[in-house]
């Protein structure tokens, strides 16, 4: 929701100071616009000012010249220049000179009379119509308003209920005339829940045809058949509505501008550009004819609608990037935090919560990869190793301790056992989806090449923070081992132990790990080494660098150790601590100091969360993007969920995650700790339906995800003929409908299985998908009924028995245990049929057909 009024009052008032009309007058190009200056006039109309209206998305050719972030060379042409700082819309101008000064006098132009409350002149004004209403806006009389902080048409107009004749000025008036004692802002406010209100409801296919028709940035491409409608922006994409189906359905080309608003769409389906498609496409908009990479979007919405072509037209390097507030929001919206996709074996789950975690936590590679299995499964596994996502499959004996937290025995450093909390699954994943970096310096470029030491301040087991806290704050590391002895000028190990008989301790009777940790502390520790500082074997909680020598810092008479200093500065400090393998390629053992190796640490998550940008995952770099996990869980109907989950099952709802309006925390009972889940972890399920339906689900489990139906879809074997007479989406759709008929379609065999074949596949690969896949499923579905499986498989039409898959043994039931016996008795015995799997009329009599 929109700031305070008195905050944007207070803005509006800022950006007057700052831009009074006697500076417009005077203003140079670069006051105008510069990329990269957030001074400039246009970043302030844009973005400053966001809080009085937006004008995000479009081209930023919408401000008539604008100074350009990518400067390489770039061909113009059908009415844009480009120089090598500015690029400007050539009506204004040939030079960007003449174009600056012309946009200058139109501003000018558009405040004074906004000012005067002349909106007929704003009106006639040739600019941009979001930008010029903006303007006006900032510069009208605030004493007695008449335009509000609405600037695109279409928006206005769902505001005041009007027809696509009514102008801006007269929406302005109409809007404005029952204004009365209200202020301008709140009125706005009102007119906004108004228009996000119809524009949530569903769209029909005729609304959104109506739409473009009405947008002032698209013209038709011709006049419009039956099947298909084409136009093109004002800044060159084409695009194209199927006019037969009951969602909106749209062809767009291809690029990175989808990325920000694939969260927003129905579905979307890619098409490389020598894939066949619609052949209206052609004749409505040629740009997107075959030969071209193109999407197939659909549209829920009027909203998701106009976010879309906000971004599709604006598809240029100039245009000013929104601020990451605005921009996060935007591609997840519409993704479930918590889903699960359904369906019978063999229908993709497993590769579709690849694909859907990888559109989640990089939803710009994924724009750009979307059905490359091999580029998907490839992120999917570097966003494994990062732990941005994490996989774990359910079985009955899973449990809370495994997916929460439980207590752990673990070897204590002085022999036997100790128990401690440790985080499961699920909370681990919470804890590095939420963590703060409270502490942060600047680290060394080559973290990589230092030596790296583990080491534990204070025992957490017994609530020794204090320790850690003081640590912290006074830039130094203290050892908890070597009594209140100094060691000062101690130079070997012999040296140390001197000094413990000095104290009268023998250092014999001490602890060999006490002894141990000192002289490791005093003699192997260097300057300009890292330490990783621990919190538990599970997690770490700080990074720090070694600055400075050994020395002796005796505490009070109270304390019996931690007398053993160095100075350290802190590079990051964690708040909660982090899960180990954030960093670690295994966990962390119980002694106090040692040295890190190789095999234990991993380097490049080490120089990842000391970057600059806190962690870095792949070219993902800081910001809300970064921070998204998502966990799998494969087989969820498997686990006994209510035992897994616990009360943790309250927290998953998006109303109750953390930061939002109904925020939960629960005390845990294994740490006594309050914990919640953070609004930006995801959770992906997967059910074999085949193994448990729907119905049998824990309800508090289905109330709280989004189901998502995966079934089988023979039309994906399209166009696949083994032999040339073999049409295996025939093939699987006839198997499919006797399942349903004879079982449930819970339990349809899945188009994947096939997949793999091709229409040059010998019969010989399709007879090894039937043999080791097909048969043995149906042997499962129909716990070994070979009569009803005969009945799936059509062996009881088929004329010839050698092309039936299964046959009745040579003796009979009777011949062998007698007919009196047998007379009350099923005989269920069939054979399968070896020789069946290589006769091409065998496949062809599943489908009903016989051989050619």
């Amino acid at each position: 929701m929109n700031e305070p009024i008195a905050e944007r009052d207070k803005l509006w008032d800022d950006f007057l100071a700052e831009w009074p009309i006697e500076r417009l007058e005077v203003m140079t190009l670069s006051e105008y616009s510069k990329a990269g200056d957030k001074n400039c006039f246009t970043y302030w109309i844009e973005s400053r000012t966001e809080g009085l209206g937006s004008i995000w998305g479009g081209s930023a050719f919408k401000f008539g010249i604008f100074g350009r972030k990518d400067q390489s060379v770039k061909a113009g042409g059908e009415g844009v220049a480009y120089g090598t700082e500015y690029a400007w819309s050539t009506k204004f101008g040939a030079t960007q000179e003449d174009a600056f000064e012309a946009v200058r006098k139109l501003v000018v132009s558009i405040a004074h009379a906004s000012s005067k409350g002349n909106l007929a002149e704003v009106e006639s004004a040739d600019f941009g119509p979001a930008t010029k209403w903006k303007i006006a806006f900032l510069y009208q009389d605030r004493a007695q308003p008449k335009i509000v902080d609405i600037y695109k048409i279409d928006h206005l107009r769902t505001a005041a209920g009007a027809g696509k004749q009514a102008t801006a000025s007269q929406l302005h008036t109409l809007l404005t005339s029952t204004l009365g004692s209200k202020h301008i802002l709140d009125m706005g406010d009102e007119l906004w829940k108004k228009i996000e209100d119809v524009e949530a409801r569903q769209l029909s296919t005729a609304a959104a045809l109506e739409y473009l028709q009405s947008a002032a940035t698209l013209k038709p491409i011709k006049e419009s058949t039956e099947k298909m409608a084409g136009f093109q922006c004002d800044t060159g994409p084409q695009l194209a509505l199927l006019l037969g189906n009951q969602v909106p359905t749209l062809f767009l080309n291809n690029g990175s501008w989808l990325a920000p608003v694939s969260g927003a769409l129905a579905s979307i389906e890619e098409y490389k550009a020598d894939k066949p498609r619609n052949s209206n496409i052609a004749a409505n908009a040629p740009a997107l004819a075959i030969g071209n990479a193109i999407v197939k979007v659909k549209v829920p919405d009027l909203a998701s609608l106009k976010l879309l072509l906000d971004a599709y037209s604006g598809e240029d390097a100039g245009t000013p990037v929104p601020p990451a507030s605005v921009k996060a929001n935007l591609p997840l919206e519409q993704i479930p935090l918590n889903q699960i996709l359904y369906g019978p074996p063999g229908t993709g789950k497993t590769f579709r919560t690849i694909a859907e975690a990888v559109r989640i936590v990089d939803p710009a590679f994924y724009a750009q990869h979307n059905g490359e299995r091999t580029a998907l499964k490839r992120r999917f596994d570097e966003l494994v190793h990062a732990e941005h996502v994490r996989f774990v499959t359910f079985h009955q004996s899973f449990s809370y301790e495994d997916f929460v937290e439980g207590l752990r025995p673990l070897p204590g450093e002085a022999g036997g056992l100790r128990y401690e909390v440790v985080d499961g699954v699920f909370k681990s994943l919470c804890v590095s989806a939420d963590f703060q970096v409270t502490r942060q310096a600047t680290a060394p470029a080559d973290v990589g090449k230092r030596t790296i030491w583990k080491m534990s301040l204070g025992n957490t087991q017994i609530d020794e923070d204090e320790i850690f806290d003081e640590c912290i704050e006074g830039g130094y590391a203290l050892l908890g081992y070597g009594k209140n002895i100094d060691f000062s000028g101690a130079k070997t190990a012999e040296d140390i132990q001197a000094r413990y008989k000095s104290a009268g301790l023998n250092p014999k009777d001490l602890p060999e790990f006490a002894v141990g940790s000192v002289s490791t502390f005093l003699l192997q520790v260097k300057k300009g080494d890292l330490v990783v500082v621990t919190e538990g074997n599970f997690k770490f909680r700080a990074i720090g660098e070694f600055t400075g020598d050994y020395e002796y810092a005796p505490k009070s008479e109270s304390w019996d150790g931690f007398a053993q200093k160095r100075r350290v500065k802190w590079l990051r400090v964690y708040e909660p601590a982090l899960p180990y393998g954030e960093l670690m390629k295994k966990q962390f053992v119980q002694r106090t100091i040692y040295k890190l190796r190789p095999h234990a640490i991993d380097v490049e998550k080490l120089a990842a969360l000391l970057s600059p940008h806190g962690q870095q995952v792949g070219g993902l770099h800081g910001g809300e993007a970064e921070m998204r996990k998502v966990l799998i869980i494969d087989e969820i109907n498997r686990g006994n969920v209510s035992r897994i989950f616990g009360e943790i099952i309250t927290l998953l709802e998006e109303s109750k995650r953390k930061g939002q309006s109904e925020a939960l925390q629960v005390l845990l009972p294994y740490s006594k700790k309050l914990f919640s889940v953070p609004k930006n972890v995801y959770v992906i399920g997967t059910m074999n339906t085949a193994d448990r339906s729907l119905t049998g689900l824990d309800i508090a489990l289905r109330r709280r995800f989004s189901f998502v139906e995966l079934a089988s879809d023979p039309a994906k074997l399209k166009g696949v003929v083994i032999e040339g007479q073999i049409d295996l989406s025939e093939l699987l759709e006839a198997i499919n409908s006797r399942i349903e008929v004879l079982l449930d379609r819970d339990h349809c065999i899945g188009h994947t299985y096939f997949m793999s074949l091709k229409s040059d596949s010998p019969l010989s690969e399709l007879a090894n998908v039937f043999r080791k896949q097909v048969i043995p499923l149906l042997q499962e579905y129909f716990f070994e009924d070979w009569g009803r499986i005969r009945l799936v498989l059509n062996d009881h039409r088929k004329s010839d028995p050698q092309h039936c898959f299964f046959r009745v043994p040579a003796h009979s039931a009777q011949s062998l245990i007698g007919e009196d016996v047998i007379a009350s008795s099923d005989d269920r015995r069939w054979l399968l049929n070896e020789r069946a799997f290589n006769f091409v009329a065998s496949y062809l009599g599943v489908i009903g057909k016989v051989s050619g």
